[in-house]
């Protein structure tokens, strides 16, 4: 059993444990252990107060009723981005094991993951000051959180690894680079060479957003894929 497991088991999982791919959503997800902790203990210690109500009390003695606003704030500032945290860090990290410098990669990635994501949200808001009667619409320019926090993960993951493959893949043809003149600095040379596939990248992942759209009948692709794997 044990020769088996070494002939056949462990060759295959060594290689699988060095794929570029999986190494950059484990280094990110590694990176990011500092801001899942933090965030974890503010959820923690907020919800404490309603779990053990002499311990509410007691927070609300010491620091005021609003006492539970600093770990709200910590948990905005990361649980409700962890998605876009890993878009980076993903898209930087494949990007370095190819070689490539990853800035542009990251900076191209999170610009298609933004743009896959619903630019309204449905908002109910009252007519008069009593609220007895109230108008539903969608409002442009706002967007839930539920596409940055964790619930949007998957989807940041899949985001991250398509366009930083397709950016790169992109920056390898040399009719897509633009040469600029020797004295030109060194920093403008490089954006320019990597502008058209930079361009590029963006443009194919708002087609296929739009596209998309159109063939799931209006939604965008987090909501599908939560639609695929939570299926009600």
């Amino acid at each position: 059993m044990m020769g088996f497991i070494e002939k056949f088991i462990m060759p295959f999982a060594l290689k699988l444990g060095n794929q570029r791919h999986l190494l950059a959503i484990r280094d990110t997800l590694i990176g990011m252990i500092a801001i899942t902790i933090v965030g974890s203990f503010a959820v923690l210690f907020n919800n404490l107060g309603q779990i053990i109500p002499p311990y509410g009390r007691m927070m609300e003695a010491i620091f005021g009723p609003n006492w539970s606003t600093l770990g709200g704030d910590i948990w905005f500032g990361t649980f409700a981005f962890l998605s876009v945290f890993a878009v980076f860090g993903i898209s930087y990290k494949l990007a370095k094991s190819y070689g490539d410098e990853g800035f542009e990669a990251m900076l191209i990635s999170a610009a298609c993951f933004f743009l896959l994501l619903p630019q309204t949200a449905n908002v109910t808001l009252p007519i008069d000051e009593a609220a007895t009667e109230t108008v539903a619409g969608g409002v442009w320019g706002l967007v839930s959180v539920d596409y940055f926090n964790a619930t949007a993960l998957f989807t940041a993951i899949i985001v991250a690894l398509i366009t930083t493959e397709i950016f790169l893949r992109l920056s390898k043809i040399k009719a897509l680079v633009i040469k600029m003149p020797d004295g030109v600095p060194p920093a403008v040379s490089k954006s320019f060479a990597k502008l058209v596939p930079g361009m590029g990248t963006i443009f194919l992942a708002g087609l296929f957003g739009v596209v998309f759209r159109m063939v799931t009948d209006g939604k965008v692709l987090n909501d599908w894929l939560n639609t695929v794997m939570y299926p009600h």
